[in-house]
């Protein structure tokens, strides 16, 4: 499984100061963790950088996705038993929980576990330089089901055509908890060798979402990410 974190820096923090903060302090922290402890520390552990992004149109309520977004941290685990394990080690508890507290907006912070499927894998040679993250909600009136075929169908028929030339594709499906709305139902993952070519991916896609997926996604709900990625560990021996 696949623990993805949205988050905000805490205040009077520079977005500049955070990523430094995040890859130089709180990441080499978690590296800490994994090698002494690879037993029950993280999987994976990735860094997204984000540098700009469309957010939601605010409605009713609280929307956390009406808010901007400074980074999305990636976390895989076996299952969700390990992932629950992990975070109550006490080097968790005791050194990293209360480092987040130095750079992260935790009040507006979003967790979702997600099962990832990739659609169109990396080439060797591929350059991976920029990473989107589209977000979709589903109207109220489909079911999450209903809304992954048709969204699923849409998207699909995109990354057959190769349409956008993104070098690598990755759908993420949010795991539904029973009585527990989620606030996305599926989180789409690209990415290209350029910041040109990822924007103007980014537009395809959210041209797409507002005509094909217009009667299957909630209005005003797309919310779009552009990060760059930091992949501090990928699962490979220490």
């Amino acid at each position: 499984m696949k623990m993805m974190i949205f988050g905000r820096r805490r205040g009077g923090m520079t977005q500049r100061e955070l990523h430094a903060y995040m890859t130089d302090v709180h990441g080499a922290m978690v590296m800490r963790y994994i090698h002494s402890q690879p037993d029950m520390a993280p999987r994976r552990y990735e860094q997204n950088l984000v540098f700009d992004s469309a957010c939601r149109v605010p409605g009713q309520g609280s929307d956390p996705f009406a808010l901007n977004r400074d980074f999305v941290t990636q976390v895989g685990f076996d299952n969700p038993a390990q992932a629950s394990a992990s975070l109550n080690t006490p080097f968790y508890r005791e050194q990293l929980q209360p480092d987040e507290d130095r750079f992260v907006d935790q009040a507006s912070v979003v967790k979702i576990p997600v099962v990832e499927r990739e659609w169109k894998p990396a080439t060797a040679s591929g350059k991976h330089s920029v990473k989107l993250f589209l977000l979709l909600k589903r109207a109220p009136s489909v079911t999450h089901a209903e809304f992954m075929t048709t969204s699923d169908a849409v998207m699909q028929s995109l990354c057959a055509g190769d349409a956008l030339a993104a070098s690598r594709w990755v759908r993420n499906e949010a795991m539904q908890r029973p009585g527990q709305e989620a606030p996305v139902d599926v989180i789409h993952e690209l990415w290209w060798a350029s910041e040109a070519a990822a924007r103007a991916g980014a537009a395809s896609l959210m041209a797409v979402a507002q005509t094909d997926l217009s009667a299957s996604i909630e209005p005003g709900s797309n919310c779009l990410l552009l990060a760059h990625e930091r992949v501090m560990f990928a699962g490979s021996a220490l």
